[in-house]
């Protein structure tokens, strides 16, 4: 058809193809079977103004001239040999033709051959009188335009546009329908996707924290989004009637204004603004980080686009944005540096092959590997030998996070070098360069562990040592509540009262005990909580079938700073030496035996006479011989530690008496000055007159079990703290026939957290604790750890969720194996969600930054051909043309003129030098120079030798010390800042023949060079100006240059993440250091 078209223009394409789709052309032309046919053609569309689709209908002047003809071969082929959909329907609605396209595409859809020759109607995928009434409507000569829908799968439709056009003969008599059919599916899949993307634009900028302004040239609001009320407390109507500068702290006036001149300088680019203090409507500063891009070139927005977010309160992590957003700016090299120096061990796998895709450094550092042994490494190769957590568990959670469930658990995996280690990690799904990977965090916790291990592990041996004394151990608080307690003390209890007593319950059952037996133990309590740390014989009347017995319980109070919070009773049965004591004889062998064994020596006191005896044990006790130690009462009371004489003094008064038994607990001081904790009891006996005998008793060095029993009360005193102090919720529950759980301890985190107390979660029952929209999941979990015996563990969030934690519980069975208590914990994993949504926000940001860098650097290239081109020229001929004046009418010219042209051709020249240095800055940052090793020690001798002449002109002398080889850095970089560094220095100079050193030394992760001169030098407050561009510190005649030079140092150090700074004297030189990472 084209050729035809040519040929009727003359060989050139015919004018045909610029009018509108509606235009006919009728054409006439020889067929390959010699018969003349009349054609009329009409254009459908333009693809990408090179392709050029048409309808071509045959007429036939027969003698009737008035039936479409049927299919034929020139039909045949006009309709055959096309990727379009065409069909041909006759006023009958029968098919007359249709193409191969029109076929396939039908059979595709609906799984039915097309039948020429059969009614239109059999293949009508709408309600057939709506297809009939169409074609009623073409055949009256009217052209039709429809959209058909077809479901082609789940979820998915084909789209389609059909024209149905009335197919005329010579005399515009309609004998039939022509119906183009084309598939715009992915059109109408491409609206869709851009108008969501409008739409979540739109939601973000009208709902999103951040502020979009948009202002005039001048700084004048002509647009605000609504979060601006949010920010500064102002309408976006009242905006738009402000002035953004007046309202911006004065000391940080002139910082905004030179960012609002730089972005009016470069079109495109965005900018971002100093951090700024803004005044808030109601008065107050508020500090605002902005990004500020020129956009009044862009016909959509035609002003300044200013973005702004509140950072007052977070003015420290507003500079670890800054940082951010200046790696943004370096678009992918930013992305891979936070993911190689993140603090956690990151890992990316391939969501359909499980394999890993990516890892960071840090992962191979604390899975003590490199990175292709890592990424080689089969699943067994780090599967550990604890049981549990082999690859099929694995494979499980890695599943889960591919379905949608992100995964938060510990795990141990084997080390390269055979060493097990516990990490805790995540897996979650996220897109990542538009492909979906499953995206792992993790961190090494063996420390952790080990000290939880230690923990547990001290707790069950504490346990096992309070359960296994004889002695009875339990604390009250001072409501006489129970605290703690060990079993021999649960089983006396339960053997008198009948029942099982808890934590929290009265240990004073007044239904159990006699009115004078509450008074003595309310008596007792009151003492010692009143700070009195003491021992007492308490006689237990005989109970509920129970004998009676003797008991010696020692008080000690527990405080908390001041006040005493509890008191901790140790008690054992001393029932036996009450009923024997009298009957004991003094059988010398057997009771030093007895007595070395119990460190406890027997004395006896005769009340008439004074004298004191005493066994061989005693004097053990006292750590002093026979003959050395005084056998009166006296030299026994000498050795009784000062703090303790009143006490003792008074205890014994009262057993002399006869008020009460001896029962003291007291210290003594040794002769070698060895502080002892003894125990004296002793009994009174009377003569037959009843009267005061003598004192018997015994001596115990309590020493060993004081220290144990402080030890005991530290210990247990450390496992509280640490209990209540752990950020993680921490609780323990009782499980109950029918499946009834009762909170039976929890730690502080865990009321903190609930905002309640002790009181009102102890002995509560789960469903009365737990929310009801969590019950379910919760008993879930509860009822398979019965099952399986085995820790559970999920996720769970609060309401809008904004926290997220970790629930791990943990079933303790019995001796039979029965679960009897759960263990529970949250652990609080907000930080490592949050962090993974960051680093994908971050992803997105980069895209988008990539995207602007790439329109800023094509800017750059054209402003670089103006100013190497456009610019020079002129400034060529102005120089050329003033010179060549000069030189014919230099005979005409006073010296006036003369210095008049001289300046002219100064300033052109000047100008060019200018351009050029401009052009040089320009291109340091679109450098695309291959990233190579750079000697710097060939690359500073190919500078020395470029500037040779200068160098010999001057006498200087140059000297170079040994320099490393810089890896990953563009050669022609390098040698542009070593030359402007040295040629500097050279140019500077003194009166004093120059000397130039060049040195360069190792620090930790990076090179530090340094270029020492002796020239002219400057004062070191002007340090900072010298990199500023344009900014000279000496007058044009003194020393040439334009200002630019140490702006290009500048820039291509900060390429390389590195810092330039100078050290300066006036006439003492300068030293300029560099330094570029390793």
């Amino acid at each position: 058809l084209q050729h035809i078209l040519r040929a009727e223009s003359g060989g050139q394409q015919s004018s045909w193809f610029n009018k509108v789709p509606e235009q006919q052309l009728r054409l006439v032309f020889q067929h390959s079977n010699s018969l003349g046919l009349e054609a009329q053609v009409q254009l459908l569309y333009i693809e990408n103004g090179n392709n050029y689709y048409a309808s071509v209908a045959p007429l036939e002047h027969a003698a009737t001239g008035s039936e479409l003809l049927p299919t034929n071969l020139h039909t045949d082929h006009l309709l055959e040999y096309t990727d379009e959909s065409f069909l041909i329907v006759n006023r009958e609605l029968n098919i007359v033709a249709c193409n191969g396209k029109f076929r396939r595409v039908y059979k595709q859809l609906f799984g039915k051959d097309v039948i020429v020759g059969s009614s239109i109607l059999n293949y009508a995928y709408d309600n057939i009188e709506n297809v009939k009434s169409t074609y009623q409507q073409v055949l009256r000569g009217e052209q039709v335009t429809k959209e058909l829908v077809v479901p082609s799968g789940k979820n998915d439709s084909s789209y389609f546009a059909l024209r149905y056009k009335p197919m005329r003969l010579a005399d515009g008599t309609v004998e039939g329908v022509f119906v183009t059919i084309l598939d715009i599916t992915l059109q109408k899949k491409s609206d869709k996707l851009l108008s969501i993307s409008e739409q979540r634009f739109q939601a973000l900028v009208e709902h999103g924290m951040d502020v979009l302004v948009i202002l005039t040239e001048q700084g004048q609001p002509i647009y605000a989004s609504p979060a601006i009320e949010k920010v500064l407390g102002y309408t976006p109507e009242e905006c738009r009637q402000l002035d953004l500068l007046t309202l911006t702290h004065p000391e940080d006036r002139d910082r905004v204004a030179a960012v609002w001149r730089q972005c009016l300088e470069h079109p495109g680019v965005a900018m971002e603004g100093a951090t700024s203090r803004i005044l808030h409507k109601n008065g107050s500063w508020r500090w605002l980080a902005a990004t500020v891009t020129n956009m009044l070139d862009n016909p959509l927005v035609n002003g300044v686009v200013d973005n702004f977010r509140d950072v007052t309160d977070k003015i420290v992590s507003d500079q670890m944005l800054q940082q951010k957003q200046l790696l943004l700016e370096q678009a992918e090299a930013n992305y891979r540096e936070i993911f190689e120096k993140a603090n956690d061990g990151i890992l990316i796998f391939d969501i359909e092959t499980g394999f890993l895709t990516e890892v960071n450094q840090k992962a191979c550092e604390l899975l003590g590997c490199t990175q292709l042994q890592l990424m080689s490494a089969s699943r067994k190769q780090y599967e550990s030998d604890v049981p549990g957590y082999g690859v099929g568990a694995a494979m499980q959670k890695f599943k889960e996070a591919v379905e949608g469930t992100p995964q938060f658990f510990e795990w141990p995996v084997k080390r390269s070098d055979g060493v097990t280690t516990w990490l805790e990690l995540s897996l979650t799904r996220a897109n990542i360069a538009g492909t979906d990977r499953i995206l792992s965090f993790f961190r090494v916790i063996d420390t952790r562990k080990k000290v939880e291990a230690e923990k547990d592990a001290e707790r069950k041996e504490k346990e096992a040592l309070i359960n296994s004394t004889g002695e009875i151990i339990w604390s009250v608080d001072e409501n006489l509540k129970l605290v703690a307690a060990n079993e021999p003390f649960l089983e006396s209890v339960r053997s008198v009262i009948g029942y099982n007593l808890k934590t929290g319950d009265d240990v004073l059952v007044t239904v159990a005990y006699t009115e004078g037996y509450l008074k003595l133990w309310n008596r007792l309590y009151k003492k010692a909580f009143e700070g009195n740390r003491y021992t007492e014989e308490v006689y237990i009347p005989a109970m509920k079938g129970n004998p009676e017995n003797w008991v010696e319980i020692g008080f000690n109070p527990v405080y908390t700073g001041d006040k005493v919070q509890y008191v901790t009773c140790f008690g054992r049965n001393i029932t036996e030496n009450k009923l024997y004591k009298q009957q004991l004889q003094f059988t010398s062998d057997k009771l030093n035996i007895a007595q070395q064994i119990a460190k406890l020596g027997v004395w006896e006191l005769d009340l008439k006479t004074r004298e004191f005896t005493c066994s061989k044990e005693t004097y053990v006790i006292f750590g002093v011989e026979g003959e050395d130690f005084s056998d009166n009462l006296d030299g026994f009371l000498d050795m009784i530690h000062p703090d303790d004489r009143v006490m003792f003094d008074t205890e014994f008064q009262y057993a002399l008496e006869g008020e009460k038994l001896l029962n003291i607990e007291y210290r003594i001081i040794t002769p070698t000055g060895l502080v002892k904790t003894l125990v004296l009891r002793g009994s009174l006996f009377y003569d037959a007159a009843h009267q005061p005998e003598r004192l018997n008793g015994t001596v115990q060095d309590m020493t060993e079990r004081k220290y144990l029993q402080e030890q005991l009360i530290a210990s247990q005193r450390q496992l509280d703290l640490i209990y209540n102090s752990v950020n993680d919720i921490i609780f323990l529950i009782t499980v109950e026939p029918d499946e009834h759980f009762r909170f039976e301890s929890v730690n502080q985190a865990f009321l903190n957290a609930l905002g309640t107390n002790r009181e009102t979660v102890i002995n509560k029952y789960l469903h009365e604790v737990v929310p009801p929209r969590h019950m379910q999941t919760v008993l879930k979990y509860y009822r398979k750890a019965l099952e399986t015996g085995k820790p559970q563990a999920w996720e769970s969030a609060t309401p809008g969720n904004d926290r997220f934690g970790i629930i791990t519980i943990t079933p303790v069975a019995n001796a039979e194996g029965k679960t009897t208590q759960i263990i529970g914990s949250v652990h609080d994993i907000t930080a490592i969600k949050k962090a993974g949504e960051k680093l994908l926000q971050l992803n997105d940001k980069l895209k988008l930054q990539a995207k602007a860098m790439a329109a800023s650097n094509l800017e750059l290239e054209r402003f670089a051909y103006v100013a190497s081109h456009d610019l020079q020229e002129p400034l060529r001929m102005i120089s050329s043309f003033l010179q060549l004046l000069a030189k014919k009418y230099n005979d005409q010219l006073d010296e006036t003129g003369k210095k008049y042209i001289h300046y002219a051709v100064d300033g052109a020249e000047r100008m060019k030098k200018l351009i050029m240095d401009l052009l040089a800055y320009s291109k340091v940052s679109t450098n695309d120079d291959e990233l190579t090793d750079t000697d710097m020690n060939v690359l500073v001798a190919e500078v020395v030798h470029v500037l040779q002449n200068k160098i010999e002109e001057l006498g200087a002398q140059v000297s170079v010390g040994p320099l490393p080889v810089l890896p990953h850095t563009r050669r022609t970089q390098m040698f542009q800042l070593m030359q402007n560094l040295l040629g500097n220095a050279l140019k500077y100079h003194g009166k004093a023949t120059p000397v130039i050193s060049v040195t360069a030394k190792e620090l930790e992760d990076k090179w530090e060079f340094a270029v020492k001169d002796n020239g002219v030098g400057f004062e070191q407050k002007f340090a900072e100006t010298v990199f500023i561009m344009f900014q000279r510190l000496h007058h044009r005649s003194d020393f040439s240059g334009t200002g630019i030079g140490l702006s290009i140092c500048k820039k291509i150090v900060e390429m390389y993440h590195g810092q330039i700074w100078v050290e300066s004297a006036i006439n003492e030189g300068s030293t300029f250091y560099f330094t570029i990472g390793k």
